[in-house]
């Protein structure tokens, strides 16, 4: 488990003058002074006996108020980790590192002390909050633990149990509790009480657990700071945070708690097994007596271990079993009340049981199809009254007679399939084609793989089928995973959309499979798949979100200037856009982690994607002038599957696949139908079969000496020691051959010209960052840059886009173009060079050279700036359009840049 910790920033003066910085410390007081609404938190005690209490509502527009309040920031993470606004702070954990605030600002001698805060789980997989408190010897965490809880014992850093309340004192765990099940997006108040020297923690003013400190020494336990932090491998967010000196009063005598699940499912035939815990607080010990009932009594079976003995700090299990007696039934709910005795204490705990009915299959085709024996509980069809699919499990044996358990087509009547459980083996759990007006929600899809002998007889079944069908919605469904064999769930994917329109998806939890989306352009952009990943964590309800193994689901429509960089995500889908950048992303598992369609202009680098059973690693489909270098693919797990390519290029132009590795899956690389596009300097290793190509146009190198792709079954000799086999590759399956290929491994340089820069201009704040690759064959550079524009005083955002650029160069080894950048009361302008000899690069920002902002930089644009030469401001000549480097005067300067920028190319 990550303890939580933060960082104090440096100081930042430097070599400042004193009185700079007098003044600069007096601006900085005077603004709090009006503009932070949240000062008065920072609240001392007088010296004298008057209670004392602070309390923190986030009322800040950034983080450098929150830090002006008297936070630190720290937790190792950077900036984009931290938010805060609309009186939300947000924190982001990817686990590795995590964002953490500190506050440290309590006033001497509280020795008892309440602090709490309200939070809650937002994403990523672990469904982890925490409440952090420092004292004056010591480090406390509460942790309301998704995933982990801590060892009591102190023989590891963390035992993998069921989720639970853990207590860490100095970075050891040193008691657990039970009863927290992780809630994405629900409210949760977090409270650790200190009197007299015991830690009481409570969880929605419930007391949870205890632990009485070991230390005795005098002071230490006093309060010294709060730190609020994003548990390992969870975002989270904090409404408000508040501290007190007036602590509950606590229980006086020993006692024990009870905790099971909320509520549990049962299906008609089926045994259920469910942990209950018995744990110690206000150091009992001793034996407890556990007693089972059911109501209604009839038709459930209940049993459960009679007896545990309880220990201070470890929390003891005892098994509830329950059963339906009945094979078939109707839609019934039951409670449990499991009741604990021991003495004259007593307490207890209440379970809900959901019963479904057993049925079979459910086919509907046509409206008329729409009858109570095909499976509709209620409703006529309307908009107001859809028919009602409700309250069903339903399974079918995948060993004979496998089908899907619902199926509806050509439907035009409004229907729901609300609160279904399908179990299916082998086969679809719900397909629809050819409906209109559907919706599926709360439902549970559990559908494996149906296999027979070998891996080449494994059907790929989908969790829901969706084909020609339009006005869908699929909300708040769970997908899981039925594994049938030793082969794993090969290539069914949780949700398949195809040929339709406009459908919905919201608030869906989907296994390692995802999704995958096809149809035209326009169908693509119809489907609603919430919420747009930039309002991801905020502003939007997180119950909209939909997961991909706990990481969120982004889904671009539309877009241009996307930047995809180092954020936490299960799957990414990017369809009808422009100058798109994807880097540093860690995807795994997804049938499709990294699917790209209908895209002009866009770089993808640096992305790792890996895990088990892919179909593609990532698929670029009927898109044109795209980047693919630096990317590490593997799959794993090919042998079995025999279907998943590491890079499918299909449909698509100019396209350069530069410096990847590619290893362990079926096809490495699989090209159809794409031309006028180069593939080189990848390292292909240990695929079935490296690589496939169904259409000449294919360039499988760089030329001598830069050579082609390292093949990990190339036989040839390198008699010349080169480094390039002497022989060439060929290339399934046109005839077409990688002309020198390499003998060793490639290893990407990095020496690539780079774009890393942040300008100050006409009072903007202009940063430029990103990379070319040039290719030595056709003398060209391309890549993306991408370019922010912020307001240097306020920070506020003006412009952000990346640019995809691919110019030329000659024998002078520099190619130069120019950046449009529409901010500020004149546009910026990034006049930009690259030496490819010396792999230096670089921009000049002035106002933009191309004046008329028409795309090319011709005669009237420089005539203009001619024309204008003397001018200052004030005089009738003077335009600060033509003011290009912003000295008040059109000077030589300006004339020169103008005249050296003529026909250059213009990216805007």
């Amino acid at each position: 488990m990550r303890v939580l910790s933060a960082r104090l920033p440096s100081s930042p003066s430097g070599g400042i003058s004193l009185r700079k910085i007098v003044v600069a410390v007096f601006l900085i007081l005077l603004s709090t002074l009006t503009a932070l609404p949240s000062l008065n938190t920072i609240l001392a005690r007088a010296q004298t006996s008057d209670p004392w209490s602070f309390r923190d509502d986030f009322n800040y527009n950034s983080i450098d108020q929150l830090q002006a309040a008297g936070w630190t920031t720290g937790g190792g993470a950077p900036p984009s980790y931290f938010n805060v606004s609309n009186g939300i702070l947000t924190l982001l954990d990817d686990g590795y590192v995590g964002a953490a605030v500190d506050w440290n600002h309590a006033p001497a001698g509280v020795a008892n002390w309440s602090v709490s805060l309200r939070g809650r789980w937002i994403g990523n997989p672990v469904g982890s909050i925490a409440l952090g408190v420092r004292t004056a010897g010591h480090s406390y965490s509460f942790l309301a633990d998704g995933y982990y809880v801590p060892d009591p014992l102190g023989q590891c850093g963390c035992v993998r149990t069921n989720p639970g309340f853990g207590i860490i004192d100095d970075g050891r765990g040193v008691a657990r509790f039970p009863g927290y099940s992780p809630e994405l997006d629900t409210w949760h108040v977090l409270r650790v009480d200190m009197v007299q020297g015991t830690l009481y923690t409570y969880f929605d003013g419930v007391l949870v657990g205890d632990f009485t400190e070991f230390d005795t020494s005098a002071g230490n336990t006093n309060l010294a700071g709060i730190e609020v932090g994003a548990p390992w491998f969870a975002n989270v967010q904090v409404d408000w945070v508040q501290a007190s000196d007036s602590p509950a009063t606590p229980p006086t005598n020993p006692y024990f708690m009870v905790a099971g699940a909320s509520s549990i499912t049962v299906l008609p035939g089926q045994n259920v097994s469910d942990p209950i815990y018995v744990s110690s607080l206000g150091r009992f010990e001793g034996t407890v007596n556990l007693a089972a009932v059911a109501a209604p009594s009839s038709g459930l079976s209940v049993t459960m271990d009679p007896t545990v003995t309880v220990w201070v700090g470890e929390p003891k299990e005892s098994t509830l079993y329950v059963a339906i007696k009945s094979t078939t039934m109707v839609e019934q709910s039951f409670t449990i009340t499991v009741t604990a005795t021991s003495g004259n204490l007593s307490t207890s705990v209440t379970i809900n049981v959901n019963g479904l009915t057993d049925r079979n299959s459910i086919v509907i085709n046509g409206d008329a199809g729409f009858t109570t024996a095909n499976g509709v509980t209620g409703g006529s069809g309307t908009l107001t009254d859809p028919y009602v699919i409700q309250g069903w499990a339903i399974s079918t044996d995948f060993l004979c007679c496998a089908s899907p358990g619902i199926v509806i087509s050509n439907t035009k009547a409004y229907f729901t399939i609300n609160n279904v459980y399908i179990n299916n083996p082998g086969s679809a759990g719900i397909e629809l084609a050819n409906v209109q007006n559907g919706v599926i929600k709360d439902s549970a899809m559990s559908n494996g793989v149906a296999c027979y002998g070998s891996p080449d007889s494994c059907s790929n079944p989908d969790g829901v089928d969706i084909t020609s069908s339009s006005n869908v919605k699929l909300l708040g469904n769970e997908f899981g995973r039925a594994i049938s064999n030793m082969y794993g769930d090969a290539g069914y994917l949780d949700v398949s959309i195809s040929s339709s329109t406009n459908v919905t998806l919201m608030g869906n939890r989907f296994d390692a499979s995802g999704i995958d989306v096809t149809g035209s352009p326009a169908q693509l952009s119809s489907y609603n798949i919430n919420p747009y990943p930039s309002t991801y964590t905020y502003g939007v309800d997180p119950s909209l979100y939909n997961l991909v193994s706990g990481q969120p689901l982004y889904y671009y429509t539309d877009c241009s200037g996307l930047t995809v960089d180092g954020v936490s995500v299960g799957q990414l889908i990017i369809a009808n856009c422009r100058n798109v950048r994807v880097s540093n992303l860690q995807l795994s598992l997804s049938r499709y982690p990294l699917k790209v369609m209908f895209v002009n202009g866009a770089t993808i680098s640096d992305n790792t994607i890996n895990g088990g059973a892919f179909i593609d690693g990532l698929l670029i489909t009927h898109s044109s002038n795209l980047m693919v270098t630096g990317n590490s693919i593997s799959d794993g797990f090919y042998q079995a599957y025999g279907e998943s390519s590491g890079i499918e290029l299909d449909y698509s132009t100019n396209v350069i696949v530069a410096g990847n590795n590619i290893s362990y899956t079926h096809i490495g690389m699989q090209v159809t139908g794409t031309s006028q596009s180069a593939i080189y300097h990848n390292n292909f290793i240990q695929n079935d079969s490296q690589a496939y190509q169904s259409n000449t146009g294919i360039t499988w190198d760089n030329g001598y000496p830069s050579g082609g792709n390292y093949w990990s079954d190339y036989g040839g000799s390198d008699l010349d020691n080169d480094g390039i086999g002497d022989t060439a590759y060929s290339v399934c399956c046109v005839g077409s051959a990688d002309r020198y290929p390499l003998m060793k491994p490639f290893h990407a340089q990095t020496t690539d010209p780079q774009f890393q820069q942040t300008t100050t201009f006409d009072g903007l704040s202009v940063s430029l960052s990103g990379s070319l690759t040039q290719n030595t064959a056709l003398k060209t550079v391309s890549g993306t840059i991408s370019a922010t524009v912020t307001n240097s005083t306020t920070g506020q955002m003006a412009y952000s886009k990346s640019f995809y650029v691919s110019v030329g160069y000659s024998s002078s080894s520099i190619a130069r173009f120019v950046l449009s950048l529409p901010a500020g009361s004149s546009w910026l302008g990034a006049t930009c060079s690259v030496n490819v000899s010396t792999d230096k690069a670089s921009c000049i920002v002035s106002r933009d050279p191309d004046v008329d902002h028409n795309g090319v930089i011709n005669l009237l644009d420089v005539s203009q700036v001619f024309l204008a030469y003397g001018s200052s401001v004030g005089d009738a000549r003077y335009n600060r359009s033509f003011d290009l480097y912003g000295y008040g005067t059109v000077n030589l300067f300006d004339a020169s840049l103008a005249a050296l920028d003529y026909g250059l190319p213009v990216f805007s």
